[in-house]
């Protein structure tokens, strides 16, 4: 499982950084990973797991903000739990997203969040287009 994750992640971190050329993402351009989750009815239980994990990646990368969003009104996608990680930028994604997954800690928490048996529905990366 930990390596399914490590490989999820790394692929998905190579293939923005292939598809995203430098000149389209801006050093000072705020990054945004958006996680769609269905949680299978155990919202409770999810959210409370994801408190140590969100903590020790706040501890490995401190300017991160993370938030924990559950739609409503959403037709077959309400209940669904969107988890969002803000990074500064790019570069800073890439160095502490390298830096937690090296991290006992943050690792072991997230088997704890894996353990909960919930799907990932997508894995989304948008950047801060504010002018």
């Amino acid at each position: 499982m930990k390596h399914r994750i490590w490989g999820c992640s790394i692929l998905a971190l190579l293939a923005v950084l292939v598809l995203a050329p430098a000149q389209v993402v801006g050093q000072d351009e705020a990054v945004l990973e958006v996680v769609a989750v269905d949680t299978h009815g155990k919202t409770a239980e999810y959210i409370a797991s994801l408190e140590p994990l969100l903590k020790r990646l706040k501890e490995v990368a401190p300017k991160t903000e993370t938030k924990i969003y559950e739609a409503d009104l959403s037709g077959e996608f309400t209940g669904t739990v969107y988890v969002t990680i803000r990074y500064p930028n790019m570069e800073y994604m890439a160095q502490n997203r390298a830096k937690a997954f090296s991290d006992p800690q943050f690792t072991e928490a997230l088997q704890a969040v894996a353990a909960t048996g919930r799907t990932i529905i997508s894995r989304s990366l948008l950047v801060d287009r504010t002018p």
